[in-house]
């Protein structure tokens, strides 16, 4: 099988601002699934950042799965790495990209990002998803 990445686009901020679009595109082409990583926002109130994508993405027809990946702890769980692997469409949110690498670096939920991505899925939308 030959490995198509899939579009890669890395958004820093608390949150998005998607209107529709490539956005919405890509949401097709996931089965309206997002898995979102709030990881970067450990520190900036991640289940509002969460509840916050949530509406703007529902507004677009998503069903959002957050994976509440936090700390070190929870990028080596097993079953956060499954949910990562299966997405086709995955949010990295929050503001702080130090504590994102130095949570998921060399953990079980970056090899199954990299692994998604290289599948085909799309970590964050390009295009109309800007920070808000």
């Amino acid at each position: 099988m030959t490995e198509q990445p899939g579009a890669l686009a890395l958004f820093g901020g608390p949150a998005f601002a998607c209107d529709g679009g490539i956005a919405a595109e890509l949401i097709n082409d996931a089965d309206s699934e997002v898995v979102v990583l709030p990881t970067a926002a450990a520190y900036e109130g991640p289940a509002a950042a969460v509840t916050k994508l949530t509406d703007e993405l529902g507004a677009l027809g998503a069903s959002v799965r957050p994976v509440m990946v936090l700390t070190r702890r929870d990028a080596v769980l097993a079953e956060f790495a499954d949910v990562v692997r299966d997405a086709r469409l995955i949010c990295l949110i929050g503001g702080s990209p130090l504590h994102l690498m130095s949570v998921i670096k060399d953990s079980l939920v970056f090899d199954a990002l990299v692994s998604a991505w290289r599948s085909g899925a799309a970590p964050n939308a390009p295009g109309e998803c800007a920070l808000r």
